[in-house]
């Protein structure tokens, strides 16, 4: 694991979290989707990456924060079994 392909994620994510610009934001979301993605790939399977599948996952909770309440995107309707 490099520190590039771990970290790969955070740095659009800390932007989005910050980003006056919704059209800005917007790519900053789409952005950060993608890598987190991608890092989940990466991490299936590994044992070691539990720590960050956890940081992952509340930073996806985050955006969804930032799509629903910044964005005015609609929040997923759960789906019925």
């Amino acid at each position: 694991m490099t520190p590039s392909h771990s970290s790969a994620w955070k740095a659009p994510y800390l932007a989005a979290l910050i980003e006056p610009d919704k059209e800005k934001l917007t790519k900053l979301v789409h952005a950060t989707e993608r890598a987190m993605f991608l890092r989940v790939q990466e991490l299936a399977g590994s044992v070691d990456g539990h720590q960050e599948r956890k940081e992952i996952e509340v930073a996806s909770g985050n955006l969804l924060t930032l799509k629903s309440l910044i964005l005015g995107w609609s929040s997923p309707v759960p789906c019925e079994p």
